[in-house]
């Protein structure tokens, strides 16, 4: 098995949101952060019910609800109303807008949109 670590520029807090899939433009915060899969686990998405055998730890078993890890290339920083794809790319926080390229060498420029 490789033990390659990839580097993911989202830390533990972070709030995010995600860009794709099931939960598309759902925000939660990051829970955990798994480098050598390249996934986060994020607060409220990717939620499974797992069913519980009764041990003697838990007598009663029954169903789980468990939060489980999605791939970090879904996820996008989130700051303020805006989301971060990549140090280029700006989506705006009004729907149904492509997203805009900025420069953010001369800093963050919000973009207006008519």
């Amino acid at each position: 098995m490789d033990t390659k670590l990839f580097k993911i520029r989202i830390k533990k807090g972070d709030t995010v949101m995600v860009r794709s899939g099931k939960y598309k433009g759902k925000t939660g915060k990051v829970l955990q952060v798994h480098p050598k899969l390249n996934k986060v686990t994020v607060e409220g998405i990717n939620i499974v019910k797992k069913h519980q055998k009764p041990t003697q730890a838990k007598p009663q078993g029954g169903i789980m609800e468990l939060t489980k890890p999605i791939w970090a290339s879904k996820v996008a920083a989130k700051i303020g109303n805006a989301a971060f794809l990549a140090p280029e790319i700006f989506i705006s926080p009004l729907s149904g807008l492509p997203p805009t390229i900025i420069n953010l060498s001369i800093g963050f420029v919000p973009v207006q949109h008519v």
